[in-house]
């Protein structure tokens, strides 16, 4: 696969989010019981993961219009919130990818995903989410949020 070194780099944040979704301190508690109501936001944000692993990008639209549609219903709990930052941006910088790179355009699905995520263009990873890791191609230009209270035992 011929990718060009913006490609390569949208790629290797999408992996970083990858990565970090399922984090045991940013994960929304509980939220692998499919009684809670986080398990369906994780469960949408996990089919991208596959999907995208997969290269099967006409699928995840989808999800990320679900995904969208779940944190516009249910409010995060408070210790939510920086997860739900994160699903945001990860949601947004997925489809930033699909239209840059596929021959997928999420603005034509009928699936209404949000003006906010259509517009929201690449993203990079936050800092709060990183803890520690040196990846360069993800975010040395956002400050600090000095968010380093972990979500677990909220």
């Amino acid at each position: 696969m011929n990718q060009s070194k913006s490609e390569q780099t949208s790629r290797s944040i999408i992996q970083a989010f990858h990565v970090l979704l399922n984090q045991p301190d940013l994960v929304p508690r509980h939220c692998y019981r499919r009684n809670k109501v986080s398990y369906t936001l994780v469960s949408y944000l996990n089919n991208t993961v596959g999907l995208f692993l997969s290269d099967n990008y006409e699928s995840i639209p989808t999800f990320i219009s679900r995904a969208a549609k779940h944190m516009q219903e249910f409010a995060p709990q408070q210790c939510d919130e920086q997860y739900y930052d994160l699903a945001f941006k990860y949601i947004s910088h997925l489809t930033s990818y699909l239209t840059e790179y596929t021959s997928v355009n999420p603005s034509d699905s009928v699936l209404d995903i949000p003006a906010a995520i259509l517009q929201a263009g690449s993203q990079v990873v936050p800092n709060y989410a990183i803890k520690g890791t040196s990846v360069e191609t993800l975010d040395s230009s956002e400050p600090s949020s000095g968010a380093s209270v972990p979500y677990f035992g909220c």
